[in-house]
């Protein structure tokens, strides 16, 4: 069981630059499912733009994130949305579309973050 204080402590040194290496990742994510917490999952996601995710691994966190899509807690919703707008490879719009609608204006908010940091990126290169 990963607790919220570890996860904090974990998203304190990540955002001053810490990185973990591969097999942490690795474990990490393979142990997303046993966060039972709804903070430490919080944690977790608002960290994800921090991970470098082997690609073996991308399919199991963008799994677990979308998930949290249909949580409760609105805090959870926009920052599962957030993290998902950072792995390679995901089809944003249609989650970004589907997030525009929510009840909560936390998320909508994030969803009009999440744009605005879209638009100042321009378009995807080849």
């Amino acid at each position: 069981m990963i607790s919220e204080g570890a996860t904090w402590v974990l998203k304190s040194e990540l955002e001053k630059g810490a990185c973990l290496d591969r097999a942490l990742m690795a474990r990490l994510i393979a142990d997303l499912d046993k966060l039972t917490a709804w903070q430490a999952k919080l944690h977790i996601c608002q960290i994800v733009g921090h991970f470098v995710v082997p690609e073996g691994d991308r399919e199991t966190l963008r799994r677990w994130l979308i998930g949290l899509l249909d949580a409760d807690r609105p805090f959870l919703r926009a920052w599962a949305l957030d993290g998902l707008c950072t792995l390679p490879d995901t089809p944003v719009e249609m989650f970004l579309d589907r997030l525009e609608q929510d009840d909560a204006a936390s998320v909508r908010a994030r969803v009009r973050k999440i744009k605005q940091r879209i638009e100042r990126r321009g378009p995807k290169r080849s």
